[in-house]
């Protein structure tokens, strides 16, 4: 209906042209040619097409006079088309397209010829490849070919061009988004491979590096696995290892909260910073010498000093964190350029309260804010001199003295009692919080007030209880006999409240500063150390810290409890083992971690263990026990017989006695061969070879093969043998005898296994040990009580092999022999006398041999008969 419509109006534009025609109406009338049916269907061209090349525009048409009729058979015409639906084709429906477009522009004049077919559709890879690139220029050659004149094909042109488009930049953008992750994993797995590298790498020093006897290792222990260590623990036991490498060198050891506190600002951790801040503040506090522990910690003077630097402390973080809130909200804050604490508090007040609070009295600062908020917060900060600029500016000359008397000292007894009256009769039944505050703190008016609307912070709350435990401390001082006000707070914290309270399992550090900055240093550390490894090693180092500042109290007994107490301790103390909480926290990475594990045990030497021990000696003993380092640690003898020294050198302990003692103990759990080295290491070459000695006996007549432990031991002997003869090293020269015959035996032994029995035999000789003839059983019987015990454990085998090589020989004879050679037959005599001397030697020796034994050598004898 809207074409027809269209088509009436122009209809009557049409016929007011020729009402006021112009022109003459014959020679326009030569120009006109009737549209007819057929010019809508003319081959491919257009309504608007046949119109622009055989008609003129409605301005060239101005002078027509038209025939009505004609005009009305073509809207009939028109109607037709456009109602046409029902069982019409899609060409019919795409034609009916046509004549819409052609309406639409061809009323402006705007011809629309007709395009070649457009593609159907755009191929994709079907792998979400490219596209080809043929393709794409096939595409654009189309569309740009294509002419502004069939709407349809125009707008179907542009959406593919578009499409096209968007295919091509999406296409581009993934190809850029997969190349760029990448190279960024790449890069990710090389440097966790990297990292995976590095922290395999043991720890070393500056002289492993170094070429030479220095960086020798023992070859029988293998190399040390990988370490076990954290990011955390590594950074702290380094700045360890500086403290003690200084320590032990006998220089000016730095100080260790200094060392520690360095660690969370290495690895970027605001938490360990603020930790670490907590216990410098309190380590701070001032220690009275030649005056225990326990009493200085109960000591009103030490009270004293530690509320005021928690407090201090407590003061400096509000104070940031007024400053966070102030720049994080700059617009609201309204900062502006007033210096000083009392802008910065206004500031503040901006952020927290955009209108003053409801009850607030005695006016508004400068119109802003309650003064009595102004002054509480100037006091939270730590600036009474602000605090009472402020009481002075708005005229409250009671506290502003009150203030000034706590600036120059202390508040004196009858300022005091006024201000408490004052409290009682008005301030106590006010509506203003900040007030009530501010005049507990000034003059302690109540201390069993929590504030709740002012203290809504767990850091308000304790500087405020903190606070006010002062005035208790310094009534206490005036009276002994009043109770500590410390003391209460520290019960009301850890026992009242309790972990559950302060929400200890979620934020552990909120708990840990409450018992930290109360002074309950014990409970504080040995709580810490249960909250996961990152924490708990922070933890041990704030205990090694805390005790080297001589303030944290240790039992006497180091098999005592994590946490524990002893008599005469007063209810709020505990005893923290410093001794059993480092030694847990090594157990971790003792093993892969020599050196470090080794620098934390030297913070020991000064526990004693409950026979006497030196507790660092006795913990030296059992990592050598446990890691098998004993080169890295005590060092080895070179071949020119002096002794390198290892790590435990340099702590200048006697290196002897620890030597001795994990040579012993080797010794008693069957490690002969490492109990041999430890003796030659410290110097007790006797004990040395006593051990030595008897390891050899129990496998001198084996048969050795690459590796053995009969390799192993002869290897070590003579290796022992030779450095101590070329060396002149005095030892027992029985035993050094003893040891240089075992030796020799040996060399028999392995000619026997060899079979070279001529040789096991001129060995025999040689050795004048045994009696190779009936003639010489006698003699050799007699002097048989000078055979050291380690031969005579090894004289049943050397019996049977000189009889099994009589056996042997006189086979050997027996065989090769043919006919009754005197030679031979004296040969063959010989061998019966050596056997037969071997078996009366065997019977006349007082000694017991294995019940086996005689029985062999009667039948090896039986056999040369």
């Amino acid at each position: 209906m809207a074409s027809f419509a269209d088509l009436l109006h122009r209809a009557d534009k049409l016929s007011s042209s020729v009402k006021s025609g112009k022109q003459d109406a014959s020679s326009s009338n030569m120009n006109w040619t009737p549209l007819t049916e057929t010019t809508f269907n003319k081959g491919d061209q257009s309504f608007a097409s046949s119109t622009r090349n055989k008609t003129p525009s409605v301005d060239a048409m101005s002078g027509v006079e038209p025939n009505l009729e004609q005009i009305l058979k073509r809207g009939e015409t028109l109607w037709r088309k456009t109602t046409a639906v029902g069982d019409k084709s899609m060409s019919a429906a795409g034609n009916t397209t046509d004549l819409h477009a052609s309406l639409l522009l061809g009323r402006e004049g705007v011809a629309l010829p007709s395009l070649p077919e457009p593609s159907s559709s755009l191929a994709l890879n079907a792998t979400c490849g490219s596209i080809a690139d043929s393709t794409m220029l096939n595409r654009r050659e189309a569309v740009t070919k294509s002419q502004d004149s069939d709407l349809q094909l125009f707008l179907r042109n542009q959406r593919e061009q578009m499409l096209t488009n968007l295919v091509e930049e999406t296409l581009k953008n993934t190809m850029d988004d997969a190349e760029r992750m990448h190279w960024r994993q790449m890069v990710q797995d090389w440097e966790d491979h990297k990292k995976a590298l590095f922290k395999g790498i043991p720890s070393v020093n500056v002289a492993d590096m170094v070429p030479g006897p220095t960086s020798r290792r023992s070859e029988r222990f293998g190399p040390r696995s990988q370490s076990q260590m954290t990011d955390v623990e590594l950074v702290l036991a380094k700045k360890m290892s500086e403290y003690v490498d200084a320590s032990a060198d006998g220089g000016l050891a730095p100080n260790l909260v200094t060392l520690f506190a360095e660690a969370g600002v290495q690895l970027r951790d605001t938490a360990l910073v603020d930790l670490w801040d907590q216990v410098k503040e309190v380590v701070a506090t001032p220690v009275v010498a030649g005056q225990s522990i326990a009493a200085q910690r109960t000591s009103v003077s030490w009270c004293l000093a530690l509320i005021k630097q928690a407090t201090g402390y407590l003061q400096k973080h509000f104070c940031k964190h007024m400053e966070m809130v102030v720049y994080g909200n700059l617009e609201q804050a309204k900062r502006g350029g007033v210096p000083g604490t009392v802008g910065l508090v206004q500031a503040y007040l901006n952020v927290i309260f955009a209108t003053p609070y409801q009850g607030h009295e005695d006016g508004l600062m400068d119109n802003r804010h309650p003064v009595w908020a102004v002054v509480y917060y100037c006091i939270r900060s730590g600036d009474l001199t602000s605090a009472r600029h402020a009481c002075e500016q708005m005229r409250l000359g009671d506290m502003a003295a009150a203030l000034r008397q706590i600036q120059d000292g202390e508040l004196s007894a009858d300022t005091e009692t006024k201000m408490r009256l004052e409290f009682r009769r008005k301030v106590l039944t006010c509506t203003d919080a900040y007030k009530r505050a501010v005049y507990c703190l000034v003059a302690n008016c109540d201390s069993a007030l929590d504030h709740p609307e002012v203290a809504d912070k767990i850091e308000d709350w304790l500087w405020l209880r903190l606070t006010l435990a002062r005035h208790g401390e310094l009534k206490r001082r005036a009276d002994v006999g009043e109770k500590s006000a410390l003391g209460a707070l520290q019960h009301q914290i850890s026992v009242e409240f309790g972990e559950q309270h302060f929400g200890a399992s979620g934020s552990p550090l909120m708990y840990w500063a409450a018992l930290w900055l109360t002074g309950q240093l014990e409970t504080a550390i040995e709580f810490l150390s249960r909250q996961g490894d990152y924490l708990r090693a922070n933890a041990v180092h704030i205990a090694i810290a805390a005790n080297q500042s001589g303030i944290l109290l240790t039992p006497k007994d180091c098999r005592a409890k994590l946490l524990s107490t002893e008599d005469g301790d007063s209810a709020e103390l505990r005893r923290l083992n410093v001794a059993r909480l480092v030694m847990l926290y090594t157990a971790k990475f003792e093993t892969s971690d020599v050196r470090e594990a080794l620098s934390y045990m030297y913070l020991l030497r000064a526990f004693k263990a409950p026979s006497g021990e030196d507790l660092l000696e006795a913990n030296v003993a059992r990592l050598l026990a446990q890691t098998k380092e004993y080169e890295l640690l005590l060092g080895y003898i070179d071949e020119g017989g002096k002794r390198i020294p290892g790590l435990v050198d340099r702590f200048k302990l006697n290196t002897a006695r620890i030597i001795a003692h994990v040579a012993r103990e080797a010794e008693n759990a069957g490690d002969n061969d490492t109990a041999v080295k430890l003796y030659d290491l410290a110097g007790k070459n006797s004990e040395a070879i006593r051990v030595l000695n008897q390891e050899l006996s129990q496998v001198i007549s084996q048969a050795c093969t690459p590796q053995s432990q009969c390799e192993r031991v002869r290897r070590l002997a003579i290796s022992l043998a030779t450095r101590y003869k070329k060396n002149g090293v005095k030892t027992d020269a029985q035993m050094a005898s003893t040891l240089y015959l075992l030796i020799d035996f040996g060399t028999f032994f392995d000619l026997y296994h060899e079979k070279r029995y001529d040789e096991c035999i001129e060995v025999l000789r040689k050795l004048n040990c045994l009696p190779l003839e009936p003639d010489e059983v006698d003699q050799k019987v007699k002097v048989f009580h000078m055979i050291p015990e380690e031969i005579r454990r090894v004289l049943s085998d050397i019996l049977l092999a000189v009889m099994n090589i009589s056996v042997e020989q006189y086979k050997q004879l027996k065989q090769s022999t043919v006919g009754t050679n005197g030679l031979e037959q004296q040969a063959l005599a010989d061998i019966r006398r050596q056997a037969q001397a071997v078996i009366l030697f065997a019977g006349m020796i007082p000694y017991r041999l294995p019940a086996d034994t005689n029985g062999r050598l009667v039948q090896l004898e039986a056999y040369l008969s």
